[in-house]
């Protein structure tokens, strides 16, 4: 392969032209931002980032204006790439709403504001704030606030978040209402381990025999790169109480807060718009989550390609935090996770710092025999984040609880429920029991590759047909669902989805050697069903214990699947579960292809799902 450093240092080049052509119209398209951060606007650029977008042919080069302020509330466009949310899904307030309300309850918000142990924690980060010109205040009385803004504006209570490296303040945008009235248009897409492994599989693929590096760097402040439009300013007032004076305060952001959902949706749009313009000027293999960026290259040239990303940033006024990089390496921390990508199969396990968070806190929940709402939403984050650490979406059942908790009517501390409890248990266990998660490159052809086909009928037919090597005849089975079973499924008008679900742990049960160590493709022909095991996670208990089972069996045979929807009259699989319609294509086509039958295993079958119905109370 050709040294890339010199394309990478001539498409830099070009970047830093673009962004020079385009200075003196910075400055014009910060005239939206407050006084006091217009300099930190006027340093970004924007506008030559958003033309750079355009030139290499980004999905989203709007994104480079949010630079030179961002909105807070009303409808917020989503990256392209992103798929459409319906108005129902979210931001049910308008923004005329939103402000009514908070100029209703300024007094009673305000008049609500009592001494606690978070706030001197909360005075010296919105100090610092003021310090980095991030911030305006302090603010001491109603009328300061409206002599600032007007008379209309939406007090938001701030909490502090603690973290590893600092406290950081946080927002109740719910709370305030703020969040309910900004309508995301598009469902925020996220690139997660599952994409960085595939990176570093095309990688291996692309350069076989080479060692291979990632390294890690992480935006400076995150959403505090991004200034907030002047017009914006009422919907980001915070209070909380003084400890120095010991009375109330109020502080105006300027940047994007945490705790709001424009944040999320406008720092995301820049942060991939980062990626995307690093991999389409540059061809640098990298990717993102939020404010943590990624590459993974042959050694040789990770370090110059960790400069590069780095230096475009620096050229569209964006920075790097030096005290969170990761040089290139083989094997280091990312997203919570120690990973591998030293030799194959590449690994990922939880971080002692993830482990000992939830040995806390789920330790303390168990000793107590209580656990609040909030600490059950803290819970099911840290679950949620520690699961991707296992083979494909082992464990997301055992979350359902921990959700359960969270979104309690009452709002408080609760006695622990038996499948809360249930649920920290097992995941304190799995904890120390489950081993690292493995990642093989297909390309490898390490492993055989195969196919199946699940179906299932209305009367409770089952069936199964799976293809093996190339020339092997295929084999298939069916079974009716038996009535231990049919009775114990939660009633509904028909169990279709269910009995759709039902059908892969037939075929685990019947052909568990032909998932054994091997990449399968299964077809399924309920989108709901396949949904849900795809997800690992159902709001139905039934179907939830069903797909813990699918993926308990995967992790325990180490079988990498593929779930996809196949059109029912394109389903081999449908010809079994018509046993009287023997002129049906499915059954005609298993003839011609001289499929074999195998009785099923009803015995296993049955203990599989009575063990994961068992789980859930059913």
């Amino acid at each position: 392969m050709r040294d890339p450093r010199a394309f990478w240092k001539g498409g830099l080049a070009q970047l830093r032209q673009i962004a020079e052509m385009h200075a003196p119209e910075e400055r014009a398209a910060g005239h939206g931002v407050h006084d006091v951060v217009r300099p930190m606007a006027d340093s970004l650029s924007g506008v030559g980032l958003r033309a750079a977008l355009a030139q290499y042919g980004h999905d989203d080069p709007a994104a480079g204006m949010l630079l030179k302020g961002a909105p807070m509330a009303g409808s917020l466009p989503g990256r392209p790439a992103w798929p459409p949310r319906t108005k129902e899904s979210n931001g049910t307030w308008s923004r005329a709403e939103l402000l009514a309300f908070g100029t209703s309850t300024q007094s009673s918000t305000w008049n609500a504001i009592r001494p606690s142990s978070n706030d001197t924690a909360l005075w010296k980060a919105s100090i610092a704030d003021v310090s980095k010109k991030k911030k305006l205040g302090p603010f001491y009385s109603l009328k300061e606030l409206i002599a600032i803004l007007g008379p209309d504006f939406v007090i938001q209570m701030s909490f502090p978040v603690e973290q590893d490296d600092k406290t950081r303040v946080c927002d109740n945008y719910d709370r305030s209402g703020g969040n309910n009235a900004t309508f995301v248009e598009r469902k925020l897409t996220l690139s997660t381990l599952d994409e960085f492994f595939a990176l570093a599989s095309a990688m291996r693929a692309a350069f076989p025999g080479e060692p291979l590096f990632f390294f890690k760097r992480d935006h400076e402040g995150a959403y505090r790169q991004i200034p907030i439009l002047e017009s914006d300013l009422p919907f980001a007032v915070v209070a909380f109480w003084d400890p120095t004076q010991q009375r109330r305060v109020a502080f105006i952001h300027l940047v994007m807060p945490f705790g709001a959902t424009a944040s999320v949706n406008n720092y995301n749009r820049v942060s991939q718009a980062i990626t995307g313009l690093a991999r389409r000027a540059l061809c640098l293999p990298v990717d993102s989550y939020f404010d943590d960026f990624w590459g993974i290259l042959p050694a040789r040239f990770a370090l110059a390609a960790f400069d590069a990303l780095g230096e475009l940033n620096s050229i569209f006024g964006l920075s790097f935090k030096a005290s969170k990089d990761m040089l290139p390496a083989s094997e280091g921390d990312l997203l919570g996770h120690t990973v591998c990508i030293r030799e194959l199969p590449f690994t990922a396990a939880n971080t002692e710092r993830r482990k000992a968070k939830i040995r806390g806190l789920f330790g303390t929940a168990l000793a107590s025999g209580k656990m609040s709402s909030a600490e059950g939403g803290k819970a099911a984050g840290l679950a949620g984040f520690a699961c991707t650490a296992l083979y494909g979406r082992v464990g997301r059942a055992a979350l359902k609880p921990l959700y359960a908790l969270q979104h309690e009517a009452f709002v408080g501390t609760h006695p622990l429920r038996s499948r809360v409890r249930q649920a920290l248990c097992w995941f304190l266990d799995f904890l120390e029991t489950a081993p690292p998660r493995v990642s093989f490159v297909s390309q490898a052809h390490l492993r055989p590759v195969k196919c199946c086909f699940t179906d299932a009928a209305g009367s409770g037919m089952l069936a199964v047909v799976v293809f093996g090597a190339s020339g092997t005849r295929p084999r298939f089975t069916s079974l009716r669902v038996p009535y231990r079973i049919d009775f114990r499924l939660q009633q509904r008008g028909t169990q279709i989805i269910a009995y759709e679900a039902l059908a892969t742990l037939l075929g685990f049960a019947t052909f568990p050697e032909f998932f054994t160590a091997a990449d399968v493709h299964m077809f399924i022909d309920s989108t709901a069903a396949g949904g849900a095991l795809l997800k690992g996670f159902c709001a139905a208990s039934d179907i939830l214990a069903i797909s813990a089972a699918f993926w308990g069996f995967v992790a325990k045979v180490q079988c990498g699947v593929w779930l996809s929807r196949v059109d029912s009259h394109a389903n081999i699989a449908d010809g079994p579960t018509r046993p009287d319609d023997l002129a049906n294509s499915g059954s005609q086509a298993l003839r011609s292809l001289g499929a074999r039958f195998k009785a099923p295993q009803q015995a296993a079958f049955v203990q599989m799902v009575e063990a994961a119905l068992a789980q859930v109370g059913l």
